[in-house]
């Protein structure tokens, strides 16, 4: 369940402000069974997380309390809080702290909600809340995480160990996956 942005509801533009020519930005999250856009004016920090306290709320187990900063000006950028399942930016694990660039359609993930900044077109009207059939999304979702536990795989000569490090994931968590796209286990190549 997501309460949305305490913060970006504050700032929220007017309508005369939304019928100029600038499109908007919205960060839209996605989790199975549920989907919410939330809009994000220029100039703020905003804080994601499952806290009450947090701007952005998202009331997810896989979430962190506190999991990430998204700052929106002057570019849109993501900053993992030192969550415990992480923020990944198309795929690659942000280390704790460090802000990444991101831009619209790029996907973002938070633990397991996906989040996908979007430009809102003026006069359209956000969704606040919905069902979406999530089997798209995971489906897509799931094609890109093989296709990466593979490249990981192939990049350090099939070392799960390696791969695992490599994707910012415990090999616990690592292998559960080859098991779950129906990877085989390599094994290190000698020679």
């Amino acid at each position: 369940m997501t309460r949305g942005a305490r913060g970006a509801r504050d700032a929220q533009p007017t309508t005369k402000q939304r019928l100029g020519n600038t499109s908007l930005p919205v960060a839209q999250f996605y989790w199975p069974g549920g989907f919410v856009e939330v809009r994000l004016p220029e100039g703020l920090e905003l804080t994601i997380g499952r806290a009450a306290s947090c701007d952005i709320v998202l009331e997810h187990p896989s979430v962190s309390r506190s999991h990430a900063t998204l700052v929106t000006s002057p570019e849109l950028r993501i900053a993992d809080a030192g969550s415990a399942n992480g923020t990944r930016v198309e795929g690659a694990r942000l280390p704790p702290h460090q802000a990444a660039i991101i831009r619209s359609g790029m996907l973002v993930e938070l633990g397991d909600v996906v989040f996908i900044p979007r430009t809102l077109e003026p006069g359209a009207r956000l969704r606040r809340f919905g069902k979406l059939s999530h089997s798209r999304l995971r489906e897509e979702l799931d094609a890109m995480e093989r296709v990466r536990i593979e490249e990981a795989l192939e990049a350090c000569h099939g070392n799960q160990s390696r791969a695992a490090s490599l994707l910012g994931l415990p090999r616990r968590t690592f292998i559960a996956r080859l098991e779950r796209h129906g990877i085989g286990r390599p094994r290190t190549r000698q020679g």
